[in-house]
């Protein structure tokens, strides 16, 4: 059993509750790859491409 009390933060996200599906969309499939890209110099690639 969780003792609540004992957690500082608690994050509970369905879509559309906190953020919608389009933001997640773009956060996990378009902002976060980009940005791992940048970092480590890396080519971003097209889907489906090889």
């Amino acid at each position: 059993m969780i003792n609540w009390t004992s957690l500082e933060t608690v994050f509970l996200d369905m879509d559309g509750t906190l953020l919608d599906l389009h933001f997640d969309n773009h956060f996990w499939l378009e902002h976060l790859p980009r940005r791992y890209a940048e970092q480590y110099g890396l080519a971003l690639m097209k889907p489906g491409i090889n």
